[in-house]
């Protein structure tokens, strides 16, 4: 398998609220300098909370270790579903 691309929330602060276009657009401009034309605004339910937050967020390949995290739990979950599905023939087969 290949490493996914995976979204990434920066530490830029997001809030337009009673800001002009012109003061959009700046921003707008400054964040794709930094971050590039790819990154791109996620609304976000904060933790424990109904509030939601804008993040700039954006797409970088998996790390060595998300990588081999992903492929382990894939790989528990594929052991428990054949867990599962072996349970399941023996049953409707009538094999005890």
């Amino acid at each position: 398998m290949t490493k996914k691309m995976i979204s990434r929330r920066t530490d830029a602060y997001i809030n337009f609220d009673y800001d002009t276009l012109a003061d959009v657009a700046r921003q707008i401009k400054e964040l794709t300098e930094t971050y590039g034309v790819d990154a791109y605004f996620s609304h976000q339910q904060e933790d424990y909370s109904d509030n939601y937050t804008c993040y700039l967020m954006i797409k970088s390949e998996e790390t060595d270790d998300e990588y081999a995290e992903r492929m382990r739990r894939e790989k528990d979950s594929l052991a428990w579903r054949m867990e599962q599905y072996e349970s399941l023939k023996k049953e409707f087969e009538g094999n005890p």
